[in-house]
């Protein structure tokens, strides 16, 4: 009998960029929105969508403001800039892979933008690695609550 167990190491997913993880999440990922419930987003740089002077502003507060595309099955959608909880966590840069906790559904918003999904107003509660863990789960890299 052999004298001592043997566990198999558990394999993660590793992709190459934060693109090629964010657009395998957005076909084989969870992607419906549900109030409260975290989904994958990739922080985008604000200076090309909005004019900002910094890609992720930081207020005097530390809480950082980001643009961010959403994972969905057509490849993503925009939403209105993010901001983190609190100032705790890493500098948020483009192409920064985060999860992204859509709150509030504003009728208004989604009705001016001509999408339902873009009516949702969320936070940034963490940054993940590009790393796919062995229980299809994220590798939280930063917490930002």
């Amino acid at each position: 009998m052999w004298p001592f167990s043997w566990k198999a190491k558990s394999k993660a997913a590793v992709f190459k960029d934060t693109q090629a993880f964010f657009d395998h999440w957005c076909k084989f990922g969870q992607t419906v929105i549900r109030p409260r419930t975290p989904l994958l987003a990739i922080v985008l740089d604000a200076r090309k969508q909005y004019g900002t002077r910094e890609p992720v502003e930081r207020r005097p507060d530390g809480i950082q403001k980001a643009a961010l595309k959403v994972a969905s099955w057509d490849g993503g959608f925009s939403t209105l800039p993010s901001l983190t909880p609190t100032a705790k966590g890493d500098r948020l840069q483009p192409n920064d892979l985060v999860l992204w906790k859509p709150i509030v559904w504003d009728k208004a918003l989604a009705i001016e933008f001509g999408d339902p999904r873009k009516g949702w107003i969320g936070l940034i509660v963490a940054k993940v690695d590009p790393v796919l863990g062995a229980s299809g789960s994220f590798i939280v890299a930063a917490r930002f609550d």
